[in-house]
């Protein structure tokens, strides 16, 4: 049976390249750099548009915006000058393929998670219940109880969530390939040596990212989708940088894919 793409076979093939292993290594994780990436570059506002088209497209577009998105890892691990490559249409399903390992793995990530919360939820409620009725309790006091439960779960769930989905989706565009990005003795090793910094990068990272959006409100309201793809952006420079700062602390190189097909749009400018 042939494997889906990023998921193993010819396609997923992922040798370490001696020259992107090589990038600069950082000490610190910038919350700021991370916010100033996706507005550099000569392309960056067009990016910006496109990107927020991509969204719009149900499954394809949002899953080619993860193979965009693990290019552009891919360049800042390998220190190029350009690491945001213009979007463009007619790498549409160039992107799609690779940004299928990304995808699934966050499908994989939040499926525990949403199931937890669920049977919190249900399980709560019908308690909730049998004791309202029980004390003839017929005011909102059953409401707030359950969402009270779901609220705290929520709250300890959440830095879990955000932990275990960077390591995964780290994996994922360094690899491209589903089966490495979930191999749990290495997502294990990822996220237990990254957790303390991930949790101070993303709690600075989602008060910036509140005056990102509240800033795209205030141009016409539609500048808060701009803004929303440009925090999608800022998360894989800010996932970069959590890597970087890994290895600089001796952890163990993710093996990347080795050798990546070019982007087609730029392959044609470069004919």
């Amino acid at each position: 049976m042939q494997s889906p793409p990023g998921w193993g076979g010819q396609q997923a093939q992922t040798l370490e390249s001696p020259s992107e292993q090589a990038g600069a290594r950082r000490d610190d994780v910038s919350v700021i750099d991370a916010i100033k990436f996706p507005f550099q570059g000569e392309h960056w506002l067009s990016n910006l548009f496109l990107a927020f088209v991509f969204q719009l497209i149900p499954v394809l577009g949002q899953i080619a915006l993860l193979g965009w998105h693990a290019e552009i890892m891919h360049r800042l691990r390998s220190g190029d000058p350009r690491p945001a490559p213009k979007l463009e249409f007619g790498d549409m399903m160039h992107y799609f393929s690779r940004g299928v390992p990304s995808f699934l793995g966050g499908i994989v990530v939040g499926m525990p998670f949403g199931f937890l919360i669920g049977v919190v939820v249900g399980l709560g409620g019908f308690i909730a219940g049998i004791v309202a009725g029980a004390m003839r309790i017929r005011g909102p006091e059953v409401v707030l109880v359950v969402y009270g439960l779901a609220g705290v779960v929520m709250l300890i769930a959440s830095p879990l969530m955000m932990i275990a989905g960077n390591a995964v989706t780290t994996r994922a565009e360094l690899t491209e390939d589903g089966g490495k990005a979930l191999e749990f003795g290495k997502l294990w090793s990822y996220a237990s040596r990254t957790w303390g910094i991930v949790l101070i990068a993303w709690f600075g990272f989602v008060c910036m990212s509140m005056l990102i959006a509240l800033a795209g409100l205030l141009v016409c309201f539609f500048g808060v989708y701009l803004a929303a793809v440009a925090i999608s952006i800022a998360r894989v420079h800010l996932r970069w940088q959590i890597y970087e700062v890994y290895l600089s602390r001796g952890g163990e190189p993710i093996p990347l894919k080795f050798p990546r097909d070019p982007v087609p749009s730029e392959a044609a400018r470069r004919a």
